[in-house]
């Protein structure tokens, strides 16, 4: 059950949103409408090995489905089980837009995510999403599948592991317009995705211990298109490409 359940309009304006959310602390139906410029909505404890949860789980197709605007979503801990993880927005269906506010979290064990888009899109106009992992945690800054869509015009994204592409995201499309991420291993994974699509035209993206952009593994043959922005690797290549197509204009 979800901490809030809704089909109308809710403004989240200040206070402490609490709960465990396997349908979301807020579920958001079809024809719902969250707007978020203060407060806190908190994904607390209590998931369970398979049991994944969220702090916002998005399932209306309208085109404000999501507004975060100002305030934080934190993922607590998020002492999670393997095979488990919490994930700040979750989002099926309409758009999510955010202009500001916090999305963080600390990953000691299974695995974290800022956002989440399956078949919806999501565009990142500012704010910041900060997942750290520690241990045996793995995190991620965002994970776009099927045929989701993720756009970064600005903001900062920081995380064990940048951008992922989930397993046969098709049709997936990552934008990157500007902003900064920020990764210890891959900054941008392509490695579980099959033809889908990545367009750089500026921002900057680092990887510490790793590649900055994955493109190598035997299912990738994602298309890449540079046009600006920074890439670069402390460690390791800046990009690697094993049977994708990359296009630098």
């Amino acid at each position: 059950s979800s901490t809030i359940e809704n089909t109308g309009v809710v403004n989240i304006v200040s206070g402490t949103i609490k709960g465990y959310g396997p349908n979301g602390v807020i579920h958001n139906s079809e024809n719902g409408e969250i707007k978020i410029t203060g407060g806190k909505i908190e994904l607390l404890d209590g998931c369970y090995y398979g049991n994944d949860v969220k702090a916002i789980y998005n399932e209306s197709s309208k085109e404000n489905a999501v507004i975060l605007e100002k305030g934080k979503i934190d993922l607590v801990k998020a002492w999670t089980s393997y095979a488990a993880s919490k994930t700040g927005i979750v989002s099926n269906k309409g758009i999510v837009t955010i202009n500001g506010g916090e999305i963080s979290g600390t990953t000691p064990d299974g695995s974290s995510v800022g956002i989440t888009t399956s078949t919806s899109k999501i565009i990142i106009n500012d704010g910041i999403i900060n997942i750290s992992g520690s241990h045996d945690g793995t995190s991620y800054g965002a994970n776009i599948g099927n045929s989701g869509e993720i756009e970064i015009n600005e903001g900062n994204i920081s995380a064990t592991y940048g951008v992922k592409y989930g397993w046969n995201a098709t049709n997936a499309k990552l934008i990157i317009n500007g902003g900064t991420i920020n990764s210890y291993y891959t900054g941008i994974d392509m490695d579980d995705q099959n033809n889908a699509t990545l367009i750089i035209t500026g921002g900057t993206i680092t990887s510490s211990n790793s590649t900055t952009i994955n493109n190598q593994q035997p299912r990738s043959i994602g298309n890449i298109t540079i046009k600006g922005g920074t890439i670069s690797a402390i460690n390791d290549s800046s990009v690697k490409n094993n049977g994708g197509t990359i296009n630098i204009e």
